[in-house]
């Protein structure tokens, strides 16, 4: 049965009596979306919900619909909204519930985007929804109002620490002021405490930091408000009770309580406001009864949201007409409750029950997010996840004594475009030792390449003092028994590695645990081309993880390459036969025909030469290239950057043979050849690649040359030294799936093993 919670006009009503409100899309479902879900569709709006993974209880309810995509509390957010559009059955604009910070930024920067497709209830006032969530202005808003805020300074380097010395007593609370950084608030007693901050969260930067406000948390009180254009349609009070970490965090045991000076302070900080949403302004009252403003939550619901749904006040319902215009009525109906988060705290119940020595603690109903609703579903599978956890801990501790996990952090993230800045600036580095292993490499990879195969993933590994020791790039595919990881490559991938900066024997085990982590994330993890002296490969080395991760490698392919310190050397290590064809064709064609080469490297030169590239390989007995814009961005970008070499050889004006050569560190790497098969008899592709080794060894003072993977046979002729690249596969057999694709491996290796025996025997 409907519960109606708020009165519409009787135009809302109609319409949803008809059958044609608009969706609702709940993003995230942690606990917060879970009551936004439920307080919707208990009132006959249709609910959709997003999130990233199967993990959080709340997409176990029957009150939404989920989808899933990785990147949901990124800035991807609009990318993703945008693909998911089609899927929603609805004709009007899908109303949003953004579930964090993170989710309310990307919404507000991108709404141009997605005006056409959703409804947001401050979509007018996305500039002072952004305003308001960035904390450094606070101040300032606060002294124009008379309304009392800590004295705070902005720190953005280290140089400003001495300005914090100056201005502020200790103790201090210290605060990103991005939303959803590295940590939420910090409480810093003394000097030193404030430097080793800075040091292990330097990507955090900038911070708020702020004179301590003295009081316990129960002093930590709240004002919740629906804004219209500036105008206030409901309000609510309320004070935590408990919160992890105490005194600091998220409220875990939140109480409803009236308090007039909250109220009056909130409606003081709102004013001349032309704000629309919900907002919730967070105060502390110190032992003199004074109230500070510690921050305003814009452009979403409160984490304990379902304080007010439960006390009578159903925001998100009052939201959700209102994002489609109407105006609606509250009713007075109001039911004292105090709300436990049985997830992050999850004795805090019977301890209340026990300290009150009643079942009604502080006098008020109790609820719960889980426990109730006529919703069984997340309440199952959080007490499936609770009863699990401690066998996980058991797990984790004895890795941790087997030197198998010492605590290695991992971050993921959807895209490379999401990776922090010191993430990117570690491939841009390893991009100058080596072009297939940097930044711009796997950014035309990912947004070319990669999305085709399956999911992008990154991985970010820090130690325990967010020193970064890794960045790691992988691509998700699905398959019918379970997911599959690969490196980011495919064949256009020369060398695969997992580039890292493991200074010690410490961060090479953190590094295997990390490594361990995300193979139990999937089937199996597949790396193909690696070197023999590669780096992801000291990584595999004695005691690389549990037990149950196996290990497996084969022979890929080949590479070949060649020292060309001294050329005359080169020359006579050649075979005489390729030597004499040389010349005798050279000195034919040049008597029978007009030939030209160009060897380009200025940005304007490779644009001309890139038509009649592709001119020459589409008339060759290669395929058709599977993604040519990877190509043209390819020689593009490593024009700018100086280390495209583009040869071209023309015969009578028409291009007849074209090559990618790339020059680095002193290496020529041959990336691409291919010559018109109309000139095959000219020896058109072997005649510019003598002229590419002349220039290369000439201009570029190249000591080596790098035919990169293939054991084609002409490369023998090229070139005196080779290694094998090999594939190496590792699986977690705790996974069920893992033990159907490791069979299926032995299975393999064991019958090419014995048609291989089979072969010697007949011979």
């Amino acid at each position: 049965m409907i519960r109606q919670e708020v009165i519409l006009p009787a135009a809302a009503t109609r319409l949803q009596a008809d059958g044609e409100a608009p969706l609702a899309l709940v993003i995230g479902m942690s606990i917060q979306g879970l009551a936004v879900a439920r307080a919707l569709a208990r009132n006959g709006v249709r609910v959709h919900a997003l999130e990233q993974t199967r993990q959080p209880p709340g997409t176990r309810t029957r009150y939404a619909t989920l989808h899933y995509a990785t990147g949901v509390n990124s800035d991807r957010l609009v990318d993703i909204l945008l693909e998911l559009r089609p899927r929603l059955p609805s004709t009007k604009p899908v109303v949003l519930f953004p579930g964090s910070d993170n989710m309310v930024r990307a919404i507000a920067n991108g709404w141009e985007q997605l005006a056409p497709h959703y409804a947001l209830s401050w979509h007018e006032s996305r500039g002072l929804v952004l305003y308001l969530q960035n904390k450094d202005h606070l101040e300032n808003l606060c002294d124009e109002k008379g309304i009392a805020y800590p004295k705070s300074v902005l720190v953005s380097e280290d140089a400003d620490l001495e300005t914090v010395f100056a201005k502020l007593a200790f103790p201090l609370l210290v605060k990103p002021i991005r939303p959803l950084s590295g940590f939420k608030a910090i409480k810093i007693q003394e000097r030193h405490e404030l430097f080793e901050l800075l040091n292990q969260y330097r990507a955090d930067l900038p911070y708020l930091v702020q004179e301590w406000i003295e009081g316990d948390e129960k002093q930590l009180l709240f004002c919740t408000m629906y804004m219209d254009h500036g105008r206030p349609l409901c309000h609510f009070t309320g004070r935590k009770l408990r919160s992890r970490p105490r005194g600091l965090g998220m409220g875990t045991v939140v109480e409803s309580c009236d308090d007039e000076e909250a109220l009056r302070i909130s409606r003081q900080f709102v004013e001349n406001l032309p704000l629309s949403g919900p907002i919730a302004v967070e105060f502390k009252r110190d032992p003199a009864g004074k109230y500070w403003l510690i921050e305003p939550n814009v452009g979403r619901t409160e984490y304990s949201v379902d304080l007010l749904i439960q006390n009578g006040i159903n925001l998100p319902l009052i939201e959700y007409w209102s994002a489609q215009g109407f105006d609606v009525d509250v009713p007075p109906y109001r039911r004292p409750v105090v709300w436990f988060d049985s997830e992050r705290d999850t004795l805090a119940y019977p301890q209340l029950c026990l300290e009150s020595g009643s079942l009604k603690p502080v006098g008020k109903h109790p609820v719960f997010p889980y426990l109730g609703h006529g919703d069984a579903g997340p309440f199952l599978h959080s007490t499936r996840n609770r009863l699990l956890r401690p066998v996980q801990g058991v797990v984790n501790r004895l890795r941790r004594l087997a030197g198998l996990d010492l605590g290695a952090i991992l971050e993921r993230h959807a895209r490379l475009a999401d990776l922090p800045a010191e993430a990117r600036e570690f491939l841009r580095a390893r991009g100058q030792q080596n072009l297939f292993f940097g930044e711009s490499w796997f950014e035309n990879y990912e947004r070319e390449v990669a999305v085709h195969e399956g999911r992008p993933e990154w991985y970010c590994v820090y130690n325990q003092q967010r020193r970064l020791l890794g960045v790691w790039p992988f691509v998700r595919m699905p398959r019918a028994c379970g997911d599959v990881l690969k490196g980011m490559s495919n064949y256009y991938t020369p060398y695969v590695t997992l580039p890292h900066d493991a200074r010690n024997d410490t961060d090479l085990v953190m590094l295997r645990s990390a490594l361990t982590s995300i193979v139990r994330t999937a089937s199996y993890l597949e790396m193909f081309q690696v070197a023999p002296d590669d780096e992801f490969l000291k990584l595999l080395a004695s005691r690389f993880g549990p037990l149950t991760t196996v290990e497996m490698r084969s022979k890929f392919t080949v590479n070949w390459f060649d020292d060309v310190r001294d050329v005359a050397a080169y020359w006579r290590r050649r075979d005489p036969l390729l030597v004499n064809t040389l010349a005798r064709k050279t000195r034919k064609l040049e008597r029978e025909a007009r030939l030209e080469v160009r060897i380009e490297s200025d940005p304007e030169a490779v644009e001309r030469g890139i038509a009649d590239y592709f001119k020459v390989y589409d008339h060759s007995w290669k395929s058709r290239e599977p993604h040519p814009g990877f190509i043209q961005n390819l020689m593009r970008y490593t024009a700018r950057e100086g280390l495209l070499r583009l040869g071209l050889l023309y015969i009578d004006g028409e291009p007849a043979a074209a090559q990618l050569w790339f020059v680095q560190n002193g290496t020529a790497s041959i990336y691409k050849l291919a010559y018109d098969q109309k000139f095959e008899h000219r020896s058109a592709g072997t005649l510019l690649t003598a002229r590419m080794i002349d220039h290369v060894t000439r201009h570029d003072g190249v000591t080596k040359l790098d035919y990169l993977t293939g054991d084609d046979k002409y490369k023998s002729s090229w070139m005196s030294n080779n290694r094998p690249l090999v594939t190496v596969w590792l699986a977690d057999l705790t996974r069920p799936c893992a033990w159907y694709y490791y069979a299926r491996k032995r299975l393999a290796r064991l019958w090419h093993r014995l048609a291989r025996d089979g072969e010697g025997d007949a011979a």
